[in-house]
């Protein structure tokens, strides 16, 4: 455990999760300072907790790059767990899900990884007549 001078004695971290559904960001979760909460808040995730645990200081930036990345999807989910990043969701066009990727790679602190699994609302083929 760690102490915060606003909370006391803090539990272990835990996984975040974020799920993009409807124009509505849910998130769960846990985060390493008051700062990062609302960081994270003003991004739309709501209601976390402090806990020790992140693996470093660029954790928020991180998990915050996530949250842009989720938020560009039709719908999706994100898990932030030490420094990897899991997200999953639907795009519009496999344009749009290779620019996505990109974005999020660039703006991944070092030492952080994503792994991206999309599927897509127009995969460009053409339609079968």
């Amino acid at each position: 455990m760690a102490w915060s001078s606003t909370a006391g004695w803090l539990p272990g971290s835990t996984a975040f999760v974020a799920t993009w559904r409807d124009g509505v960001l849910v998130a769960e979760g846990d985060v390493p300072t008051e700062a990062a909460q609302m960081a994270l808040a003003a991004q739309g995730a709501e209601g976390l907790i402090l806990a020790a645990g992140a693996p470093d200081a660029q954790w928020a930036r991180a998990a915050g790059a996530g949250i842009a990345a989720l938020r560009q999807l039709t719908g999706g989910h994100l898990v932030v767990s030490g420094r990897a990043l899991t997200l999953d969701g639907i795009a519009r066009t496999p344009v749009e899900g290779d620019a996505l990727r990109a974005t999020l790679q660039g703006a991944l602190p070092e030492g952080y990884a994503a792994s991206v699994d999309l599927a897509y609302l127009d995969d460009g083929t053409p339609p079968d007549y």
